[in-house]
């Protein structure tokens, strides 16, 4: 299977080890990547072979609750990382290698997270933070100068987000369904925003998309 160069895993319930061998030319991995189960790979311990995959630039793991991190900082060729359900990941910043483009979150349990440290800031283009209901403080933003896209979605306990402003290349920006979100500041400042939306934000006070 060595001009293999993309795979896709789905529902294995029973499946406890993969093993990724002779897959020199992999360039896409997606695991679980459908959203209609919770636990679609609730054995999978570990994954063989990932770091070793010298090729792979795009890289999806879901509903994996007893999988272990993989070494990704490691995997210098990775662009586009999504990882979604996998509650035994840490998920710091500092964990993930420098040529990251895309980076995309979905119910994960850090309270924090500071993109000061991470080591792709000066390259991502797009990111997203989905139904991470512990996240508390997103610090840094302003440090991600060439973001494009910014996703927010059910982030019940963020109140303040800042460092928005600072954002000079964004041009798409949703916050949708973040329920405790008090202030939003510095939006008149992005003037390459092109799309932008606003939903579900009850306990918004302060909030200034239009101000010169």
């Amino acid at each position: 299977m060595n001009a293999l160069t993309s795979l896709s895993i789905e529902d294995c319930p029973q499946l406890t080890n993969l093993k990724l061998i002779h897959l020199d030319n992999l360039t896409s991995l997606k695991l679980n990547s459908n959203d209609y189960c919770s636990s679609c790979c609730p054995q999978l311990g570990k994954i063989e072979g990932l770091e070793k995959l010298k090729k792979i630039s795009k890289l999806t793991l879901k509903n994996c609750p007893q999988l272990s991190q993989p070494d990704f900082k490691s995997m210098s060729s990775l662009r586009k990382l999504t990882i979604s359900g996998c509650s035994n990941f840490a998920c710091q910043p500092e964990d993930f290698p420098g040529k990251l483009t895309n980076l995309s979150f979905n119910s994960q349990k850090f309270s924090t997270y500071n993109l000061e440290n991470l080591v792709a800031k000066e390259v991502l283009t797009d990111l997203s933070f989905s139904s991470c209901s512990n996240l508390k403080e997103l610090s840094n933003l302003g440090k991600l100068r060439k973001l494009n896209n910014l996703y927010l979605h059910e982030l019940k306990n963020l109140i303040d987000l800042k460092g928005a402003g600072d954002l000079n290349n964004l041009t798409k920006l949703t916050i949708k369904s973040c329920s405790n979100l008090e202030k939003v500041e510095g939006l008149e400042k992005l003037v390459k925003l092109g799309q932008f939306s606003f939903q579900e934000c009850p306990k918004l006070k302060i909030f200034t998309p239009f101000e010169e």
